[in-house]
């Protein structure tokens, strides 16, 4: 493993990397949903300290005030969904760099602008900005090009999946 992979890595409790027979976008999804899903501030907080970073109030009072988003928490048999419990955004970070790191030999140099909050069943990634930035972006499967912009904020996101639509 690199420097800079072990560095992106660093962060992560090594438990909770997937195994051998694990794909990592499905290594942290919870086995079946739990009726009322939701954030609290304590999730945000404890997020936070595993990530090594803030979470910026742009993602974190949306999710709190969002109640019940068991209808769009992670599936491991879509391999997607929105990242409604601290384990889904560690594990959902830990994929999106692996992914990343698959593609380009290193980091692309934007990585640390943006965490993953979500993933859309096909690779892709939906991120948010770390410097109180509301929109989300999609982050295609081949990692070549910047991400884009494709919901304003994390409420009309959530509402557009809630909804059935992942934006693209």
């Amino acid at each position: 493993m690199n420097d800079r992979k072990k560095h992106l890595l660093s962060h992560f409790d090594s438990a909770r990397l997937p195994t051998s027979s694990q794909s990592p976008r499905t290594a942290n999804c919870p086995s079946t949903f739990s009726p009322g899903i939701t954030m609290t501030e304590l999730d945000v907080q404890s997020a936070s300290d595993q990530l090594g970073f803030l979470l910026p109030k742009t993602f974190s009072a949306p999710m709190i005030s969002a109640g019940d988003l068991s209808a769009v928490g992670m599936n491991p048999d879509f391999e997607g969904g929105v990242c409604t419990t601290v384990d889904d955004l560690v594990g959902t970070q830990e994929a999106a760099v692996e992914a990343a790191l698959c593609v380009h030999e290193e980091m692309v140099e934007w990585w640390d602008e943006y965490f993953a909050i979500a993933q859309d069943g096909g690779g892709g990634y939906y991120l948010m900005r770390r410097d109180e930035s509301p929109e989300v972006y999609l982050m295609d499967s081949d990692w070549c090009e910047e991400p884009r912009v494709v919901s304003p904020n994390l409420t009309a996101f959530l509402e557009e999946v809630k909804g059935g639509e992942y934006p693209d």
